[in-house]
């Protein structure tokens, strides 16, 4: 699951990808083919696409975007195992889901933007816990605009938005 393994082994790393039987699966590979195996079928059961994307290391897990058709588009964990695969929070309970984008670490924190249903797409983080995933600000009280091209810079996390509709 990135940079943080022993000696000379090869860093585990996570990926969506359609196995040919279930479609798109969690899978883990450090880089060998013995070692690349499927994780997790978040959508079990079910046709629809997992959607696997913006994988970002925080806090010893791989974290991401993903579909699981019950949460709609949320935000996950996974540490490398099944047990270790779990939606974080339920940000928007609609089935369309929050729609994380923008993973981003920042000072042992991990900030995204979601779209929790009430306020638009807006600045989150979380500290890899339901109760520790927080709204930060509701930012765009006027305009939809969502944060975007989060990078840090002389200790600061910035990012572009708006919050006006001209």
């Amino acid at each position: 699951m990135g940079g943080s393994g022993s000696g000379n082994a090869p860093a585990l790393k996570l990926f969506a990808a359609n196995d040919g039987s279930k479609g798109s699966v969690l899978w883990k590979t450090d880089s060998t083919s013995d070692s690349t195996r499927v994780i997790k079928d978040i959508n079990a059961g079910s046709a629809g696409p997992f959607l696997g994307s913006d994988f970002v290391e925080f806090n010893g897990a791989s974290y991401f975007k993903a579909n699981d058709v019950v949460h709609g588009s949320e935000l996950w964990k996974a540490d490398g195992t099944t047990e270790g695969t779990v939606l974080v929070k339920d940000i928007n309970p609609s089935q369309g889901g929050a729609g994380p984008a923008q993973l981003t670490t920042f000072n042992d924190i991990l900030f995204f933007t979601a779209d929790d249903g009430v306020h638009g797409d807006e600045l989150w983080k979380t500290d890899g816990t339901a109760n520790g995933t927080i709204l930060v600000k509701n930012i765009n009280t006027i305009s939809r605009s969502s944060p975007s091209n989060f990078f840090a810079l002389n200790g600061a996390l910035i990012f572009q938005t708006s919050n006006s509709t001209n």
